[in-house]
């Protein structure tokens, strides 16, 4: 049997407790963001803002918003794939609530997306699962711009 000496014994504790720590690290360097702008309502970082990240399965897009559900920021999204049509549908059907009437809704994703007019801007209520996840707003210009259609 080997005889080891309390000093050595510490050494070698100590060097294998260094060698080991950077394992257990949760801090390192973010993968570079991929994501492709398609627009942003206005210029604040917390604005609505569309972007996307071709995968696989096709462009994998996320809708970022500020819920004004309540007065503190509480910024959220709603991911979902959708081709280039389906965009456009979604653009349209956000447009066409601005013609005001009943309250319409329309899936997205795991979600859906209802639309209403207050005034001279629209009101998107989201759905995740079923469940009520937030609420911004968006005047004509705004939904442009979130859409890429002006800058």
């Amino acid at each position: 049997m080997f005889l080891i000496s309390k000093t050595m014994r510490i050494i070698i504790i100590l060097l294998l407790a260094f060698l080991t720590a950077p394992s257990f690290a949760q801090i390192g360097e973010a993968p570079k963001d991929e994501s492709i702008l398609v627009g942003r309502a206005m210029n604040s970082p917390a604005s609505p803002t569309l972007r996307y990240w071709n995968t696989s399965n096709g462009k994998y897009y996320s809708l970022m918003y500020d819920n004004k559900k309540y007065t503190i920021t509480d910024l959220k999204s709603i991911l979902f794939y959708a081709t280039d049509e389906e965009l456009e549908q979604l653009y349209q059907f956000l447009k066409a609530g601005f013609d005001g009437g009943d309250i319409k809704s329309v899936s997205v994703g795991e979600g859906s997306i209802s639309v209403g007019k207050v005034g001279g801007q629209i009101m998107l209520f989201i759905y995740e699962r079923g469940e009520a996840e937030g609420q911004t707003y968006l005047n004509k210009k705004g939904l442009d711009k979130l859409f890429g259609k002006r800058e």
